[in-house]
């Protein structure tokens, strides 16, 4: 079993309510219980190992403390799961404390948003429900934010690979082109390649736990008398292409770098509309009839589409995205005349420390619109939003 899928598989069969019923001690199904711990033994066993495989093909590192903790609490959270009375509490109060301490040694937003959920498991075994919520809204936060930042790393990977490639040789030196010495020689570009496949993989599994994650979190709300929000697909992400892209600041501004093959279908894909707002994670969605607020969309264009929301009908109305918490990387919001193309009409940004971002919307015939979100200057596309009017 995949790790943070326990309460997903159990949730399916038994139902949200049930399951937080079934934490807090409340079994009114009897086995759920067993089923519980069961299920949890073999999704969460080894959750450290499988941190230490993704951040390290990251270059995260996973601190000794951290990887402890994880470990310590996870056994007591298995233990009270399996227990009732005294026993059970006391078992759920060092297990509070155990992932209290990893949430202070994490390095990463996955780190973090991992913590902060098994924290959240602890509090409603507890009946803490008092604080629950502003845990779940954590959980989310961190959750969102190394999507993210993991598709950023997937294609920004060069220190990464770097990292990988130093630590399976370790021999000093640089080429001139930037690249370490010892990639030279035959064997040098396919080793290359083999190291940044393996950056890809441990972006892509990252992404999977946050959604996850954010899966888990959609599920519990309800029953905690929390609003209603989207989830993200929780089956594997399967892409096996590689993109390598640098940036570079020149005399005439920003300039990228791409190398590689590139990706169109996005990894997650929802709709929007006029009323509806799309909630995801930390993030809310909005579409507008109304215009964009003056200056909030910077005069961009691209080489074949240029703004004209003052010379056709086709574009009014424009897309919000708030995120909650400020993302760790600046994120692109890019609306598109049409599905799958690659020239935008228009593009925002939400920088680092940045909470909101605008961009209009053209419309087709059919009252439709894309808009891509995404990592700024990376070339895959986390989240598409088919917007309607």
């Amino acid at each position: 079993m995949e790790p943070i899928s326990a309460l997903l598989v159990l949730a399916g069969s038994h139902g949200a309510m049930a399951l937080v019923k079934s934490l807090s001690g409340a079994d009114e199904l009897g086995q759920l219980s067993g089923e519980l711990v069961r299920a949890l033994a073999a999704s969460e066993s080894r959750i450290d190992e499988r941190l230490d495989r993704i951040e390290s093909g990251l270059d995260e590192l996973l601190e000794q403390s951290y990887s402890v903790a994880i470990h310590r609490g996870v056994r007591y959270l298995l233990d009270a799961t399996g227990s009732t009375g005294d026993p059970r509490r006391q078992d759920l109060d060092r297990a509070r404390d155990a992932f209290v301490e990893a949430t202070a040694a994490a390095r990463s937003p996955l780190q973090q948003a991992v913590a902060e959920r098994y924290l959240l498991l602890v509090l409603l075994g507890l009946g803490r429900h008092d604080a629950v919520p502003a845990s779940l809204v954590r959980v989310e936060e961190y959750a969102t934010a190394n999507a993210f930042d993991a598709l950023r790393t997937s294609e920004h990977n060069h220190d990464a690979t770097t990292a990988l490639l130093r630590r399976g040789d370790g021999r000093p030196g640089w080429l001139g082109d930037g690249r370490p010495t010892w990639l030279g020689g035959s064997g040098g570009e396919d080793r290359l390649r083999q190291a940044r496949t393996e950056v890809k993989r441990a972006a892509l599994d990252s992404i999977d736990m946050s959604a996850r994650l954010l899966a888990e979190m959609a599920l519990v709300r309800p029953t905690l008398n929390l609003p209603a929000v989207s989830a993200p697909p929780v089956e594997p992400i399967v892409d096996d292409s590689i993109m390598t892209v640098r940036v570079k600041q020149t005399r005439h501004g920003v300039e990228t770098v791409s190398q590689g093959e590139g990706h169109l279908v996005p990894y997650w894909t929802f709709e929007a509309a006029h009323g509806r707002p799309l909630r995801l994670g930390s993030l809310t969605v909005t579409v507008s009839s109304e215009p964009a607020p003056p200056g909030s969309v910077p005069h961009r264009r691209s080489d074949r589409f240029i703004n004209m929301a003052h010379q056709d009908e086709r574009v009014r109305g424009h897309l919000r995205v708030e995120a909650r918490a400020p993302l760790p990387v600046a994120v692109a919001v890019a609306s598109y005349p049409e599905a799958g193309a690659t020239d935008f009409l228009n593009r925002s940004a939400l920088d680092p420390g940045g909470t909101v971002a605008h961009a209009p919307l053209q419309w087709s015939d059919e009252a439709v619109s894309w808009v891509r979100i995404t990592p700024q200057y990376v070339n895959r596309t986390l989240i598409e939003v088919v917007c309607r009017l």
